[in-house]
């Protein structure tokens, strides 16, 4: 018998272009719904999962329940709620209630169905004004945990019989990386939406936040107050550029019984911009109720800041552009990207891969994984070449007749398709990858390149030390222009106030992760709100108010990983400088811990500035305060002490000094 983990098949409910679904029971006689896939690459395999894992903690009455998920056959499958009921492209076409699972895997049209003869959409869109309610309340939800569904279309919305609705097919589903958590860097390049109903941001491979989710929605509302798509081509290629150029159509050309106020939503919904959209939806729901006189919604409203643009890397990106293309042309390359903890390193290499032609493979390898990184590069390198490749047996990879066979395996592999592999978090890698990397670097393939990404402030690794590098980048701080469309992008607004953009740019110095968690934190403070749909700064008389907000716990826990990680010796100089103050004299400094031999070694890791003024100061002011927290008593009684003697000592000689100046008194 079929099974799924301890999930006995019992029948299959229907297949698609990515897999099957399976009626199935679980072991305590329940009922579920089992989807396998198929044909995906390792990255895609630990998306899924990753995102099934965080969907299965989320209960809430619109969203499918998670139960289960695993590996078969070296393919995914998850174990989701059965659920009874009719889907609303069938409701749409006037088909009556019948058991219905993941209806979207049972068709394979491209671009989406067309009009019935007679739509029900047109006649009873009214009844079906609950069901998109429904579908809002589920998507404030998942926006909530950092989800986007991806492929909201009529065919992934379930209506049980008691008429509330469900959302399903979270296969496509993806993490908001950089708003809810740290950036992700990936390989994976899936648009995975239908195109008839994703926003054209999706349908190029671009980051997508919560309001691709409310573009699809406004396709799947037009749908269901028309009977109709917005946009209708014949292909996946015309369905885009409907998309980008045609004009929003008006729902009252084709159902002039809507109110004008719901076209105008329905509008707003599809716009071309993400920036012109409604990007919550709860507000949308709100208004929806009010134009319809519903009553209002009962949930929390969630929270979240918007994907932030890219911004103030684009000479670097042109430089790895080139370097993709040498890679292309057959050359072996090497390149660095350096740069201080969230300073934009993840999402730089991130636009690469988006940005990268199809005849260059990408394959990105974190540092932490249950393999080794390079078990995990040898099978996605596998996974797109016609042939798949030989398991790697790690007990030889020091053995040099080993190397030379991977090294052959390669040079097949590149002809095939150019390569290049980016080892994110390079210094933390195991020592058989770093071994791996720096052999094969001894004798350069022709058409294989790699990417090291690395923080400056991690320890030299001394094994890249002697690796001739053709492209080292070294990312600093961003601009106050980059910093100020950071935020005008993550809260779409046209203008941030001057003072609320000074004080973010001296606590955040230009690092976009503090940027972006300071944003966060104003959010949960209160001291950035959401009026009437728009985010908002509270009027500059309050600015004074972000002063004593406390570091934001991601932020916190940034600065202590940092600060741990680092010699005994440049720690001891970090209290001292916490002790005296950032901007403290050198000399200061010096007495307090006694040996400032380390400092350099600071300066170079960019956690303190360069001394040019005699004072020493941090890049990020706020970590005086984690390394407070985490000194110990005794020393720190010690160092104030040492600090107090210096201070009478400077004032004892400066008095002596403006004595001196005055002469004796006559």
């Amino acid at each position: 018998m079929l099974s799924y983990g301890p999930y006995k098949v019992i029948r299959e409910l229907g297949s698609g272009g990515m897999g099957r679904v399976y009626l199935a029971e679980g072991p305590r006689g329940e009922q579920v719904a089992v989807k396998s896939l198929k044909d995906l690459g390792p990255s895609r395999i630990e998306a899924i999962r990753r995102e099934v894992t965080l969907l299965r903690d989320l209960h809430h009455p619109n969203i499918v329940r998670f139960f289960d998920e695993g590996l078969d056959e070296e393919q995914p499958w998850y174990a989701m709620e059965f659920i009874e009921g009719i889907s609303l492209r069938d409701m749409i076409d006037g088909e009556t209630m019948e058991t219905v699972v993941d209806a979207s895997l049972l068709s394979t049209n491209i671009v989406g169905k067309g009009p019935a003869a007679e739509p029900a959409g047109v006649k009873n869109w009214r009844e079906l004004m609950p069901v998109i309610c429904d579908v809002l309340s589920g998507l404030n939800a998942i926006h909530a945990v950092g989800v986007i569904h991806r492929d909201i279309k009529p065919e992934n919305i379930l209506v049980r019989p008691d008429h509330s609705a469900v959302l399903l097919d979270f296969g496509v589903a993806g993490k908001l990386t950089g708003i809810i958590d740290r950036e992700e860097l990936s390989d994976s390049t899936d648009v995975g939406a239908t195109p008839a109903y994703a926003p054209p941001e999706q349908q190029v491979g671009e980051a997508v936040d919560a309001r691709a989710d409310m573009y699809a929605l406004g396709g799947t509302l037009f749908e269901v107050l028309t009977g109709m798509l917005p946009y209708r081509a014949r292909t996946a290629i015309a369905m885009y550029t409907a998309h980008v150029e045609e004009p929003i159509p008006s729902v009252r050309d084709f159902n002039p019984e809507v109110p004008a106020s719901l076209d105008r939503l329905v509008g707003r919904l599809l716009a071309k911009a993400p920036r012109d959209r409604p990007g919550f939806a709860f507000d949308v729901d709100l208004e929806m109720r009010e134009i319809l006189g519903m009553p209002a919604p009962e949930y929390k409203p969630a929270s979240y800041i918007y994907h932030p643009m890219f911004t103030g890397r684009a000479a670097e990106l042109d430089q790895l552009r080139d370097f993709l293309r040498g890679t292309a042309q057959g050359k072996s390359l090497l390149a660095t990207v350096k740069g201080i903890a969230g300073i934009g390193k993840t999402r730089l290499l991130q636009e690469l891969v988006r940005d990268a032609q199809e005849r260059t493979q990408i394959v990105v390898v974190q540092s932490r994984g249950a393999r080794t990184a390079v078990e995990r590069a040898w099978d996605r390198i596998s996974f797109e070449r016609q042939s798949a490749f030989e398991a790697l047996d790690l007990s030889q990879i020091h053995d040099p007749t080993y190397v030379e066979w991977m090294r052959s395996v390669l040079v097949r592999a590149v002809k095939e398709k150019p390569l290049v592999i980016v080892f994110d978090d390079a210094p933390n890698l195991d020592d058989d990858s770093i071994h791996a990397i720096v052999a094969l670097a001894g004798a350069p393939i022709p058409g294989m390149s790699v990417i090291l990404s690395m923080r400056s402030d991690d320890p030299e690794t001394p094994a890249f030390a002697d690796m001739p590098v053709d492209l080292s980048l070294h990312l600093k701080e961003l601009t106050r222009a980059d910093v100020e469309l950071m935020l005008r992008s993550m809260l779409a607004l046209k203008t941030v106030p001057e003072r609320h953009l000074d004080f973010v740019i001296r606590q955040s110095q230009g690092n976009p992760f503090v940027v972006a968690e300071l944003v966060r934190y104003g959010m949960e403070l209160g001291l950035i709100w959401r009026r009437d749909g728009m985010w908002e700064f509270k009027p500059d008389a309050n600015v004074d108010v972000w002063k004593d907000i406390p570091v934001p716990d991601r932020l916190a826990r940034m600065y202590f990983r940092r600060f741990v990680r680092l010699p005994s010796k440049e720690r001891d100089i970090l209290y001292a400088i916490s002790i005296a103050g950032d901007g403290a004299p050198e000399e200061l400094i010096r007495s307090i811990c006694l040996d400032l031999t380390s400092l350099g070694a600071l300066v170079a890791r960019e956690i303190v500035l360069p001394v040019d003024d005699g004072t020493v100061r941090l890049y990020q002011p706020r970590m005086v305060e984690i390394i407070l927290e985490s000194m110990d008593a005794h020393k720190r009684e010690l160092y104030e002490e040492r600090a107090t003697h210096w201070w009478k000592a400077f004032s004892k000689a400066r008095t002596k000094r403006l004595g001196a100046v005055k002469g004796p008194k006559s």
